[in-house]
């Protein structure tokens, strides 16, 4: 279908204006000790996961529906307002993945980057890391793409909101954004193009209690 009507895209947006966490949209998971996304009451809608400093076994995540493809009319865009609390000593990661279950897409620890999904594609933060930044890129049928650091000027700040993008272009290669600055553009290989895809937060604890605050999710690509 042409893009060029105003039915030609294809929206998702949630702003969280509600009572209670839509099942129908997310699902949200909680190991051991911390606490699942849900409705937090905050004006204008927010949403917050809670880990609570369990020797790192604690792992809180929400994702949506494997309803999101690269190479369908692209670009595909996904942007989230997101806000720490209490502590940034935590694993956070947000973008697409292919997972429909609890993990951590991809995350650094020691210097090192896993990428437990198999096509993935975000923006993640190790806040036990000696000098944790931002760090973005993508992994594509288990091959990691690039895989870089964000200036320490765009490090998160407790009780701080920051908009955080990524566009997958129809051939899986990627952009990132921070703030609505470009931090690389057109990273080849962060996913593969026709592999389904959902939205998918996580924070891990990496040492402290901490929460992270979920504004508003928004996704955006052409109709086929």
């Amino acid at each position: 279908m042409a893009n060029d009507t105003g039915w030609g895209k294809v929206r998702f947006w949630d702003d969280f204006v509600v009572d209670t966490l839509s099942t129908f949209n997310w699902a949200s998971a909680a190991t051991n000790s911390g606490t699942a996304f849900a409705v937090n009451a905050q004006v204008n809608g927010v949403v917050r996961g809670t880990v609570t400093n369990n020797s790192q076994d604690d792992l809180v995540t929400m994702y949506g529906a494997l309803l999101w493809q690269a190479d369908d009319a692209g670009p595909l865009l996904l942007e989230a307002r997101v806000k720490p609390i209490t502590s940034l000593v935590a694993d956070l990661y947000f973008g697409f993945s292919d997972a429909a279950s609890a993990e951590l897409p991809i995350s650094i620890a020691a210097g090192t980057v896993t990428t437990t999904a198999s096509d993935a594609a975000g923006v993640y933060y190790g806040g036990g890391e000696t000098t944790p930044v931002w760090r973005y890129g993508g992994v594509a049928a288990n091959v990691d793409s690039t895989q870089a650091a964000a200036s320490a000027a765009r490090n998160p700040v407790l009780t701080t909101y920051q908009t955080l993008k990524v566009v997958l272009n129809e051939d899986g290669a990627g952009s990132f954004y921070i703030d609505g600055i470009l931090q690389s553009e057109n990273v080849s290989g962060c996913v593969t193009a026709t592999v389904s895809l959902n939205p998918y937060f996580a924070i891990q604890d990496d040492g402290a209690a901490a929460s992270w605050d979920i504004d508003y999710v928004y996704i955006d690509k052409g109709r086929v």
